[in-house]
């Protein structure tokens, strides 16, 4: 999905009389104001090899013990702070419909506050064999395994990945979720090893066959535990799923990712929440004990009821997984999941995933995502899986295969995502409302156009829109229209791709006919999405207060506060509970 970004800069040239500046926590500050910068050191990774001890590996003495030190350390942490999607949705909805005064302001700094919290995953809810079944209608099952890795494995992997590090040899390649560099090493493609232990290869050149050596070397030292360990795991953990054909369950992909800054010349403090599109079941092992305290590392969102069928990647609803070095993560596809680490931290992890292979010789021909495709609630009319439908339009829109039986056609597509949006899906909010923005609902005539009119009708009536809203969708044509509606939708429901791709449109609309509530809510929407950590957000409402001054003809401190996007900036980064 790709939503192309502050087309009304293009709109006008501003002569920028009053310069802004952003700090790291995207304060707004006139020129009145002194800026503080502030710099961040980065531990280095620890070393020293030994190998062994896989037939010696504890977890069946140990596992208990481990958990139960887990589950007395972490589960006091935020029982009576963490918020909820019904919170979070009733603030940014406030903060929409409010827009720009007290009670939107108040909203708003509420939010920047939720926003702050850092809150532990629980693992004390799960069963006695350690998996949490989060909705008995789906898989979404997560499993944890305390000491995958011992000590001495972790430290001969990391020791082999400095080396690699150190030569630079860490892909730079953009990354299929969000584009910046992804700092990892494959070891593992497509079930095969990237390079398999055989006699040199002629005619490498000496980078080559150091590199070629440093991937097998990796490729060994965990070779053992993916496979006589975390594939079992696996299978036992999916043999809870009534869909379960766990017994073709294979290693698919096996590969490492480095989080941090100036890592190969990159910088990567995260990756942003998604569900993988390719992987039936995922496993996460940390290598360090940067996600020990479950505030950095990897996370799942968690909301205070999952039979709704609405969902959330709002960041106030993050759940940091405690991993000690060497302990592991099980999760099934459709986990929504991200990673953040924090400025100054280095994060290194181990990252297999576990797809399905046919087990018959008739089904020899790649089919995409096959629990996908085969899932019984992708024949049902009446089915309000929102998150399979949702994957399963993002794995058809990735893939080259044009089969009718895989459903691989526009429409179809379309109509898969239309179906996940009617249960408020974040993802198929925001991904519906681009689709309309390129026209791509004229596939087959008025139709589509129609069924998407409808959902927005039963989700939220045209004569409940907020006003500024009501008249630009009158203004727009019936693409654009739905565009801003599916967007609306999205951005309530806390998605910051939502909220930017709703401000850029209402900014570009602004430049045009100079309506100032526009540029308000545009400020509303930029700030919810910067409130989240999405820089891109916070330099456009920089952008937008530097518009909104010069259009009002500020000279004066006093004036400038008083602007009502300043106001709205300064409140989306006050916080306030």
């Amino acid at each position: 999905m790709k939503i192309q970004y502050r087309k009304w800069l293009k709109m006008n040239s501003i002569l920028f009389v009053l310069r802004l500046s952003v700090c790291n926590s995207f304060v707004v500050r006139s020129h009145f104001d002194p800026v503080r910068s502030r710099s961040d050191g980065s531990p280095a990774v620890s070393d020293k090899p030994n190998k062994e001890k896989f037939l010696r590996h504890p977890r069946s003495v140990r596992f208990e013990n481990l958990r139960a030190e887990y589950v007395n350390t972490i589960t006091a942490t935020s029982a009576t702070t963490a918020p909820s999607l019904t919170q979070v949705q009733s603030l940014t909805e406030t903060a929409i419909y409010e827009c720009g005064n007290d009670a939107g302001l108040d909203a708003l700094r509420k939010l920047a506050a939720l926003c702050e919290l850092r809150i532990p995953y629980d693992f004390s809810n799960h069963d006695n064999t350690h998996t949490n079944i989060i909705d008995g209608s789906n898989e979404r099952l997560i499993s944890y395994i305390p000491q995958l890795l011992p000590q001495s494995t972790r430290e001969e992997f990391l020791n082999a990945v400095q080396r690699m590090e150190s030569n630079e040899w860490l892909s730079q390649n953009p990354d299929s979720v969000d584009g910046l560099p992804s700092l990892h090493l494959n070891l593992v493609s497509n079930g095969e090893p990237l390079f398999p232990n055989e006699k040199d290869i002629g005619g490498e050149e000496p980078k080559e066959h150091e590199f070629r050596l440093g991937i097998q070397q990796l490729h060994d030292i965990v070779h053992p535990f993916v496979y006589n360990l975390l594939l079992p795991e696996a299978k036992k953990m999916l043999q809870k799923s009534a869909r379960s054909s766990a017994t073709s369950l294979r290693v698919s992909d096996v590969f490492l990712r480095r989080y941090g800054q100036n890592i190969c010349g990159g910088n990567r403090n995260g990756i942003s929440a998604h569900y993988d599109v390719f992987s039936r079941v995922t496993a996460v092992v940390a290598l360090d004990d940067v996600a020990a305290d479950g505030r950095n590392g990897l996370f799942t969102t968690v909301l205070e009821d999952d039979s709704t069928g609405q969902t959330s990647n709002h960041k106030a609803l993050r759940r940091f997984f405690p991993l000690h070095a060497g302990d592991g993560v099980l999760h099934t596809w459709d986990v929504l999941h991200g990673v953040d680490v924090e400025p100054g931290l280095n994060r290194t992890s181990l990252i297999v995933w576990f797809d399905e292979f046919p087990e018959n010789e008739e089904e020899k021909e790649p089919m995409v995502s096959p629990w996908l495709v085969k899932h019984p609630d992708n024949h049902n009319d009446h089915s309000v899986n929102h998150i399979l439908h949702f994957v399963l339009g993002s794995a058809l829109s990735n893939t080259n295969v044009d089969d009718e039986t895989v459903m691989c056609g526009m429409e179809k597509r379309i109509e898969l995502f239309l179906r996940s949006a009617s249960q408020r899906n974040s993802f198929a909010l925001t991904r519906m409302g681009s689709l309309c923005e390129e026209g791509a609902l004229t596939v087959n005539g008025q139709i589509l156009e129609k069924k998407a009119f409808d959902l927005l009708e039963d989700l939220r009536p045209t004569a409940k829109l907020p006003p500024v809203l009501q008249e630009l969708c009158n203004n727009h044509t019936s693409s654009q229209e739905l565009a801003v509606r599916f967007w609306l939708e999205g951005a309530i429901s806390g998605n910051p791709l939502a909220q930017k791709a709703l401000a850029d449109e209402l900014m570009l609309e602004s430049t045009q006919s100079g309506n100032e509530q526009l540029r308000i809510l545009a400020a509303v929407l930029f700030s919810l999405a910067a409130q989240q950590g999405d820089q891109s957000a916070s330099e456009s409402l920089c952008r937008v207060v530097e518009l909104d001054v010069v259009s009002r003809g500020v000279e004066t401190k006093e004036a400038f506060s008083n602007s009502p996007v300043v106001r709205v900036a300064n409140a989306a980064v006050t916080t306030s509970l």
